[in-house]
């Protein structure tokens, strides 16, 4: 008994070590950290060892004398602590009683850490924890904030991260490279850890708050077009709107609805310019700088008449304002329906995920088992799509540029007094809806539809991992559905009973993790409340199962299995699909089976097979193979992956796993979703990469088209309707690209 409750206390050389090992790198004090904690359970402390950040260097001294005092027993106890002592006292009575202090001489008795001393090590070091992880919270927002002030300074954009990114997996596949999450939409920073259903309630308000707010500045739009266009169309005006006659009063309605459409869009100027301020430019940057350079040219002209004399481009600058609101309208529309698939009650979803080749690149999608909705799928919701990130590198660049074109315009025809006017028509030109749009509108569309069956795309990185995909595992439950397999009762033979077939065909299919199961438990009468254990469980390549079942060998598969074991099966038997059994290597009985197909199955195959996206066959059941979907489904069996068996049983049981990231969530396990979830994504993607081309064209081509009219001062072809009907007609095609990404 003595020697079960005697422990060393930890030697000084140990403490000494970590000491040396206590640096300001990180790599030491993970060293540190990992050897005292390795102390605390090579001498059965039951502490846990830190999480989180690494404590500093202090802490770790702080907590090594800390711990050399506890084992010695002189370290004063807190008032916690000692009220626990007293409790704990009973406990240790027995003890102090068998081995007395006086038993052994001071100098020679070996140190006792008796179980009192150890909960109370465990105590105080759960509170250490506890107040280590403060400690370290406190100092990680300090330095953010330090290192937020730095960049500031230094003129470098400012970073959004996750509040609590997960640690990405690395895949050797892709040359070892962890897959880094994106950064957060500034649009959607306020739905970070909120539940899917609060983040659909808040989307769906914010979807009627730019509702509004569209069709307003829409409106104003419309009649400052009319009103610049009307005259030279000949079309009605009120007496007083006359630019020739009163061009106060015409410049003066013009700024008034500009003014109007500005404060309809106030939250994208404020955030354009606090962006600006940040060196951090976007879409919302551009938009705001053309309505600010418009609405102070517009003001010159009624302060100094002189200066110009060539009307504003008002309509212009109010269409981007309401490209910018529309844009964020479809961004919290795409949030609001795919939070509103993701917010099922039970909370139970299966992930579509992907499988990476050696160039990191997604070929190959399965789903999961059904199971809770990730923090990991609600953050990639909120990632930047392809429009924002490329808005990046294109606004600063296009402010650059239109400022030098508007000074070589205006300087270079002796006009500086028209320099307002060139920079703010190159601006108004400049604002690519393609870009802008190539992401929201058709995500938003897309994910209106998909919300009906419960499908829900993980972002701008789940849509672009599901656009390469050109294989897609699928089960057997995909293919035949449980209720579209009917289990016929069982034929016995060879003096065996039917009820004790039932019990060896139920046994083995359950340890072999089949669909079949399932469909011969709902279709067999009277089967046991329990199966019997089943050892010794084995698949074989020629289609079929064996096990041990009470002792007695049981072979399960096609007739051609049960022949290729030399067992003679019975004359008469003409069966396309059946499950064939015997025991002790005699012929015991078949089932016959009937695989129906189901038309939504049907049309995802058809879907796939036509999109060249190849259905591997990840199935248990030697029933299921080409040749049998070609019967049923009437397709190509060459169009199928049918992997040997090995294979097969790792494909089916990948639904297991959670190391890639998602691409998708389905609220119903079957294929139809599954196969729509890939078919959107693919579209989405299509619909994104023709709307930034179409962004770019319209970009590259109107801005230096609007330069060289400026400079040859063919003003009459650089109007305001002019350039209202430029922008809308880049617009056209990527509505039009954008809404038919719904059809499939």
């Amino acid at each position: 008994m003595m020697q079960d409750e005697k422990r060393n206390i930890p030697e000084q050389d140990d403490l000494d070590e970590i000491k040396m090992l206590l640096g300001d790198d990180s790599e030491t004090l993970e060293d540190a950290d990992a050897l005292l904690n390795d102390i605390l359970k090579e001498y059965q402390i039951d502490a846990p060892a830190f999480t989180g950040d690494l404590p500093d260097p202090e802490t770790i001294l702080a907590e090594i004398e800390n711990l050399s005092a506890r084992l010695d027993g002189t370290a004063p106890l807190a008032e916690e602590d000692a009220s626990m002592e007293i409790v704990e006292a009973e406990h240790t009575a027995e003890d102090e009683a068998a081995f007395p202090e006086d038993a052994v001489p001071a100098a020679d008795a070996p140190h006792v850490v008796s179980d009192a001393q150890r909960r109370n090590a465990a105590r105080r070091t759960d509170n250490l924890q506890t107040e280590i992880a403060h400690q370290v919270e406190a100092a990680m927002d300090e330095r953010q904030r330090e290192n937020t002030g730095k960049s500031q300074k230094s003129g470098k954009r400012d970073t959004e991260t996750y509040d609590a990114a997960p640690a990405q997996p690395t895949y050797e596949s892709a040359a070892e490279e962890a897959v880094e999450l994106g950064r957060i939409s500034d649009d959607l920073r306020a739905f970070r850890n909120i539940a899917p259903d609060e983040a659909a309630a808040k989307a769906k308000r914010a979807v009627g708050y730019y509702s509004w707010r569209c069709t307003i500045t829409g409106i104003l739009a419309v009649i400052a077009w009319y009103i610049t266009a009307a005259p030279a169309y000949q079309w009605w005006l009120p007496s007083f709107i006359s630019y020739v006659e009163l061009p106060y009063i015409y410049l003066l309605i013009l700024c008034v609805l500009q003014v109007a459409a500005m404060l309809m869009s106030v939250s994208l100027i404020s955030d354009g310019l606090r962006h600006a301020i940040k060196l951090n430019f976007k879409s919302e940057t551009l938009i705001a700088l053309s309505s600010i350079v418009s609405l102070i040219y517009t003001l010159s002209i009624m302060a100094v008449p002189a200066s110009a004399g060539y009307l504003p481009f008002t309509p212009v600058v109010i269409l981007g304002l309401f490209i910018g609101l529309f844009a964020r309208r479809q961004r919290y529309k795409s949030i609001r329906w795919s939070c509103r698939a993701a917010a099922r009650p039970d909370g139970k979803y299966c992930s579509v995920k992907g499988m990476r080749d050696t160039e990191g690149r997604v070929r190959t999608v399965y789903k999961t088992a059904p199971h809770a909705i990730g923090e990991k799928f609600m953050t990639a919701l909120l990632e930047e799509d392809s429009g924002e990130r490329m808005m990046r590198l294109y606004t600063p660049l296009v402010i650059i540029v239109s400022l030098l074109f508007a000074l070589i315009a205006a300087l270079g025809k002796g006009v500086p007094g028209c320099f307002l006017y060139y920079w703010s028509a190159i601006l108004a030109v400049s604002v690519p809806c393609g870009v802008i749009f190539c992401q929201v509108i058709p995500l938003a569309a897309v994910s209106a539809k998909l919300s009906r069956i419960g499908v829900a795309l993980a972002g701008s990185r789940g849509i672009h991992d599901i656009s390469s995909t050109e294989a897609a595992i699928v089960g057997e439950t995909d293919v035949f559905p449980t209720k579209m397999v009917t289990v016929n009762g069982v034929q016995a033979f060879s003096g065996f009973t039917g009820e004790k077939v039932n019990l060896c065909a139920l046994s083995v299919l359950k340890a072999s993790g089949s669909s079949l199961y399932d469909a011969f438990a709902a279709s067999l009468p009277g089967q046991p409340m329990s199966l019997p254990a089943v050892e010794g469980f084995e698949f074989f390549e020629t289609g079929g199962m064996g096990a041990y079942v009470n002792g007695e060998k049981v072979l399960l598969g096609t007739a051609n299995f049960i022949l290729r074991m030399g067992i003679r099966v019975a004359e008469g038997i003409n069966l396309k699909n059946g499950v064939f059994i015997a025991i002790n290597m005699q012929f015991a009985g078949v089932f016959s089976i009937k695989y129906d197909a189901q038309p939504s199955v049907r049309r995802s195959l058809t879907y796939m097979v036509k999109h060249k996206i190849v259905p591997v066959l990840a199935v248990r059941d030697f029933n299921i193979n080409p040749q049998l979907v070609e019967t049923r489904f009437k397709l190509n069996p060459d169009n199928f992956g049918y992997p040997d068996l090995e294979e097969r049983i790792a494909y089916s049981a990948i639904r297991h796993t959670d190391m890639e990231e998602d691409c998708a969530v389905l609220a119903v396990d079957n294929l139809h979703s599954f196969g729509e979830a890939i078919s959107s994504g693919k579209r989405v993607q299509s619909s994104v990469n023709l709307n930034r081309v179409l962004g770019l064209i319209s970009a590259c081509l109107g801005i230096p088209l609007t330069f060289y009219l400026l400079f040859m001062q063919s003003y009459s072809a650089v109007t305001p309707y002019n350039m209202f009907y430029y922008l809308l007609l880049w617009l056209c095609p990527v509505l039009l690209s954008s809404f038919g990404a719904t059809r499939r």
